[in-house]
């Protein structure tokens, strides 16, 4: 993992400039979790209008490594979910040895530190995977909400590769229809939720 004093973290981007904060929040989180410092973190500089940044494959590993370690299934259960919602949004699946948009990135922190942290990144999502389980058991014995299910969904389907499946539950909005690629023939799907329309009556029509 890149270590916590590399100069390597001001030369990779959030959505508002330079990561060089990126690492006091991650140490903060490693010592105790704290779901303010998470937020801050997360929509700060790791995620912002289903876009992710270097900055955001570069803290992965730690998030990922936290999840796995830590004894409150809550926070284990947070992390699952958001660091799913950001592979659901990673734009460099299957490229190798690092996404091509890492290209000028490559040119200033050199090739091999650009491979380090796709390579990390990608085992960091292979151990959130692996909690997935673990996390379903946890969830079904504690009441949440409709749109945490379906985060757990998006997440799910992100780490097992399903992306459009995962990309579709999350710009979801309630009443509005789902759009999505059939990866068959790759026609437009939409697929519309079930409505109880009253009539003047009180009859019902679905």
């Amino acid at each position: 993992m890149l270590k916590w004093n590399s100069d390597v973290w001001g030369k990779l981007d959030g959505p508002y400039g330079s990561a060089e904060n990126v690492p006091v929040l991650l140490q903060q989180l490693m010592r105790q979790y704290n779901q303010e410092v998470f937020d801050e973190l997360f929509q700060e500089y790791l995620f912002h209008q289903n876009t992710i940044y270097t900055a955001t494959y570069a803290a992965m590993p730690y998030l990922a490594q936290l999840a796995c370690f830590t004894s409150d299934a809550e926070v284990r259960k947070e992390l699952f979910l958001n660091c799913g919602i950001i592979e659901t949004s990673s734009d460099g699946r299957d490229e190798a040895p690092f996404p091509a948009s890492w290209a000028e990135l490559a040119e200033d922190v050199g090739s091999s530190v650009c491979t380090e942290l796709y390579r990390e990144y990608v085992e960091a999502i292979g151990k959130l995977r692996a909690l997935t389980k673990e996390v379903f058991s946890y969830t079904a014995q504690h009441s949440i909400d409709g749109m945490e299910k379906r985060y757990i969904l998006v997440a799910d389907a992100a780490y097992r590769g399903s992306y459009i499946t995962a990309n579709m539950l999350l710009t979801f909005s309630n009443g509005d229809e789902y759009v999505a690629v059939c990866s068959a023939c790759e026609e437009d799907v939409f697929i519309w939720p079930k409505l109880n329309l009253t009539i003047s009556d009180g009859e019902k029509l679905s």
